[in-house]
């Protein structure tokens, strides 16, 4: 009986292979304090003939504050705004960037 078992057995291998995908996003969660050091020229190899690397020195625009006026003193008078042209409509007042609007009037 085994030739006859043999005769209509069936003997199948199946292997399934899968890749795993995984992707990883950088995210910046602090500013580096960077030193002058941290700047200098490198040597991309030992080799003493390499060229030296140089990192680009980035610069940032410096970052101007508008004066704000001295408080006004009691007793003396305030200069007047100026005057606006005849013709000329009042301008609405712009959003300073990162600051919030106030709230819609209740209703």
């Amino acid at each position: 009986m085994p030739v006859i078992g043999r005769l209509f057995a069936r003997n199948h291998k199946e292997t399934t292979q899968t890749d795993v995908v995984l992707t990883l996003t950088p995210h910046i969660i602090r500013v580096l304090d960077l030193s002058q050091d941290d700047l200098r020229p490198f040597r991309v190899s030992n080799d003493a003939n390499a060229p030296l690397i140089d990192l680009p020195i980035i610069q940032t625009p410096p970052v101007t504050v508008p004066p704000v006026p001295a408080p006004p003193v009691p007793g003396v008078p305030q200069p007047a705004p100026p005057a606006q042209s005849p013709g000329q409509q009042p301008q609405p007042a712009q959003p300073i960037p990162g600051t919030l609007a106030p709230a819609p009037p209740q209703r």
